[in-house]
């Protein structure tokens, strides 16, 4: 409570405490004010960060995608250069009998021709 004595003005202990309760009041107003938008910002912040997080995880969920279809092509690619392989290996193997036949049949035609050739200056046996 104020009272007015002249020019000075005293105050009452319980006055003294009401305006410390009011600063104190304000104080706690301001700091929780502060502490709002403090949050705001933090919330806003990792709002940001959530959802930039998600474009990470689902950019990374597609390169995981991506590069598992690379693999699995891959994969195959190589068993069909296997299958490629050995296939050809078997044309070669089959080819080098064909070598070694026509080598034979080289061979005993020529026998066959020294034969007649030895037949023709000797004459019928």
């Amino acid at each position: 409570m104020v009272s007015f004595s002249g020019t000075l003005a005293s105050f009452s202990g319980a006055s003294f405490r009401g305006l410390g309760h009011y600063f104190r009041g304000l104080g706690h107003y301001f700091r929780g004010l502060g502490y709002y938008f403090r949050g705001l910002c933090l919330f806003s912040w990792n709002l940001g960060l959530f959802f930039r997080g998600h474009g990470h995880f689902f950019r990374g969920l597609g390169h995981f995608f991506r590069g598992l279809g690379h693999f699995l092509r891959g994969l195959g690619y190589y068993f069909r250069g296997l299958s490629n392989y050995f296939r050809g290996l078997g044309h070669y193997f089959r080819g080098l009998g064909h070598f070694f036949r026509g080598l034979g049949y080289y061979f005993r035609g020529l026998g066959y021709y020294f034969r007649g050739l030895r037949s023709l200056f000797q004459g019928p046996r």
